[in-house]
Parts: structure tokens; C-alpha cells; sequence
């Protein structure tokens, strides 16, 4: 038995039973820190690429496996939406610009209109990070509207519903950077709403038939229809407040 030196449990072996901490032998060293600091990364790395592979092909099976507890080979779902969203933001901030310019040409708009479209898209621009906190339990509220049988609560299902929109931001970035070859390739991010988000969805809730296939389409209508009036209202409060 030894004594652990972050809560003072007495424990056998190389974990405290108590609080977790790993059995501390000596004074630190440079070698222990870089031994830590590497197993840190190649973790880190070797469990986002699993996540994020497994949430592009099989989104259902790892939503469902880590509900049902098998968490420790996945990124946490906030975890996982906040890096790619923090990229994502990234990359829109540095590589929107052009494509934003380009699609306000394409549209033709002259005098007020194009200054009124303008505004919205540069207070959507600057409140991305608010907007899709805004979105998340949207789709996760469509979805428990749509799938009343499903087994999962709604707090479950929006963990569903952050995985979905890390890999969100991930195609997004990809097509963003994609974009800047030809602005008119940006059309392809409606395809994450069209393709994989109900992919995503009939995966997720094992719904295969031709219902559940025609409401994993409705539950992401009704999720940008519901998204388009909350940023509609915010921008009324933000022009007329």
C-alpha cells in the first residue's frame, strides 16, 4: 500500500483507486514530461482520427456506442465540435471574404439590396460561434420531434447532434478551401444538409425505411427552417433594439 499524493488515499498498484491519479516515484524529469507530452498528442490524434472517420462512415454505430459507454476510443462530443468549429471559423474568417464577394456579384444586387445582404451576412459572419450553439439543439429538438420512439432522450440525442456538426465543419472548411479555385463550387456545403446530414440521421436513429428515410429529410427542413427564423429574430433585435 502507498499513500497517494493528490488526495492522500492509501492504494495498491499504479493508479489511486480513489481520485485516479498515476503513482509518482522520484522527482520529475525532462524525460517524464516528454514521455507525457507525447503520449498527450499521439492520444489525442490517434482518438480524433477514429472519431472522425467513424462519424463520416458509420455515424450511427459510434453515436450509439458512446451512449451506451464505450466513450474512451472517441473524442467527446463538445470536444469534437469545438475543434472543427474552431477551424471551420478559422477558415471562413481567412477564405470567406472572396466567396462571399463572388456570390453577392452572381446575385446582381444593386444599391439598398446589396447593402441590407450585406449586413446580414457580416452579422452572421461574426456571430457564427453563437449561431451554431443555436443550431445544434435545433436538430437535436427535429429530431425527437420526428423520431418520438427513439430510445435516446433529448440530452442524448444532442450529443448526436455535436458530432453531426463537427463533421459539419470539417466538409465545410474542406469546401470553403475548395472554394477559392472557383466560387461557384461553394453550392457543395448545401450537399452536407442534403447528403449526409439525413445519412447521419437514418444511421443514427436505425430508421431504413421509406418513413424514416422521407423524416431524416423533414427533421433537417424543419432544423433550417427553425435556424433561419431564430437568425432573422436576433438580427431584428440587433437592427431595431
Amino acid at each position: 500500500m502507498r499513500n497517494c499524493l493528490n488526495c492522500n488515499f492509501d492504494f495498491s498498484g499504479n493508479y489511486c483507486n480513489n481520485c485516479g491519479q498515476k503513482k509518482i516515484e522520484g522527482t520529475l524529469s525532462i524525460k517524464h514530461v516528454f514521455t507525457d507530452f507525447t503520449k498527450v498528442i499521439f492520444l489525442f490524434d490517434t482518438t480524433l482520427y477514429h472519431t472522425l472517420k467513424e462519424m463520416l462512415l458509420r455515424p450511427g454505430k459510434l453515436s450509439r456506442a458512446f451512449l451506451e459507454g464505450k466513450q474512451k476510443s472517441y473524442l467527446s462530443p463538445f470536444q469534437f465540435f469545438l475543434l472543427f468549429m474552431t477551424i471551420h471559423l478559422i477558415v471562413l474568417n481567412y477564405f470567406g471574404e472572396s466567396i462571399f464577394s463572388s456570390i453577392n456579384n452572381e446575385l446582381q444586387l444593386k444599391g439598398d439590396d446589396i447593402s441590407n445582404v450585406e449586413l446580414i451576412q457580416s452579422y452572421v459572419r461574426k456571430n457564427l460561434n453563437v449561431l451554431y450553439f443555436i443550431l445544434t439543439p435545433i436538430i437535436a429538438l427535429s429530431i425527437k420531434l420526428f423520431y418520438r420512439k427513439i430510445k435516446y432522450n433529448y440530452s442524448e440525442i444532442l450529443i448526436f447532434s455535436f458530432y453531426i456538426m463537427g463533421v459539419s465543419f470539417f466538409l465545410s472548411s474542406i469546401i470553403i478551401l475548395i472554394s477559392q479555385i472557383e466560387a461557384k463550387l461553394f453550392i457543395l456545403k448545401s450537399m452536407i444538409m442534403l447528403v449526409y446530414f439525413p445519412f447521419a440521421i437514418i444511421k443514427f436513429t436505425q430508421s431504413k425505411s421509406i418513413i424514416g428515410i422521407v423524416k431524416s429529410f423533414l427533421t433537417v427542413i424543419l432544423s433550417y427552417f427553425l435556424f433561419a427564423l431564430a437568425i432573422l429574430l436576433i438580427f431584428s433585435l440587433y437592427v431595431y433594439a
